[in-house]
């Protein structure tokens, strides 16, 4: 049985892209109630459609895989929790690396501006609502045990040092 369980996992990967996707409505409106202008409204959405299959390339053999890999969260040890945390950033730094090329100039600029203006209870609380939206999303998508490791995110993530790297590959 646990074969079996093993084979589906392993052959249906989850749609991480359609997912995110499906979250554009939601950034949507929140931009419309915040009065966002239009074309920043598009250029965003547009953002969404280019990292949503990146994101989904590298969800299964960075994280995905190391998840299922290891027990559930209350049954792992501290070694294999450090592994699925490490796993998440090595998905999250191949996502950033691979969408850093279709930003556009001013908006690296934008970005790396408001990331040395902005003080840091302001980005830590910003990186805690993403890892809640990218839980959501896994939530949505994935069926496997990989689930069960989601709400880890905000651990493995939010972290001054690798939201400093990360900028740093999208900027």
């Amino acid at each position: 049985m646990i074969r079996l369980k093993n084979l589906i996992t392993e052959t249906a990967a989850p749609n991480i892209s359609a997912a995110i996707k499906a979250e554009k409505s939601a950034v949507r409106s929140s931009m419309e109630e915040n009065e966002l202008d239009k074309k920043d409204i598009d250029r965003i959405l547009a953002y969404i459609n280019v990292v949503a299959p990146i994101a989904q390339k590298h969800y299964v053999p960075e994280f995905q895989s190391v998840a299922n890999s290891v027990p559930l969260p209350n049954l792992a040890s501290v070694e294999q929790a450090n592994q699925v945390r490490t796993a998440m950033r090595s998905w999250i730094r191949k996502t950033a690396t691979d969408f850093a090329p279709y930003i556009s100039t001013a908006d690296k600029f934008k970005l790396w501006s408001a990331f040395k203006i902005a003080p840091w209870s302001t980005i830590n609380y910003n990186v805690r609502v993403l890892t809640w939206d990218i839980d959501y999303i896994i939530d949505q998508a994935d069926e496997s045990d990989a689930y069960w490791w989601s709400s880890y995110f905000e651990t493995a993530l939010v972290n001054e040092s690798f939201i400093r790297e990360i900028v740093g590959i999208l900027t």
